[in-house]
């Protein structure tokens, strides 16, 4: 199936509850000229472990969407991404996209993931 890039334009949000009552939330905003921030919390009894910033480029063709991460601010630093590590590009096969959902499985691992979309323009990114 097809599917069309604008469909993605907007925030995003996903929450895992983990082991030993960790909560992992992603919150992502894809921008229409092709640029992406991913924020990753994981938190216990609300509060906050860690929280890592993606920043990069993604692109959707056909059912193929992929992302190259740029550069991560960790605690308060920011750090560019070595462009020559493999482990900064990713490709998944997107199995469902709408107004409301957009669930992709990673081709190399197989994961797969399930993001909601927010209404709100003032998301955590």
């Amino acid at each position: 199936m097809e599917y069309k890039r604008t469909q993605l334009f907007g925030h995003w949000f996903r929450q895992t509850l983990e082991q030993k009552n960790i909560q992992h939330s992603e919150y992502c905003h894809f921008k229409d000229d092709g640029s992406f921030e991913f924020i990753f919390i994981e938190s216990e009894q609300g509060k906050v472990i860690s929280q890592v910033t993606e920043y990069g480029s993604w692109g959707l063709v056909g059912d193929i969407h992929f992302t190259m991460t740029e550069a991560e601010l960790i605690d308060d630093k920011f750090i560019e991404s070595d462009l020559t590590d493999e482990n900064n590009y990713h490709a998944y096969r997107v199995i469902q996209l709408n107004s409301q959902l957009f669930e992709y499985q990673h081709i190399v691992t197989k994961e797969s993931y399930l993001l909601k979309r927010t209404m709100s323009t003032t998301a955590v990114c």
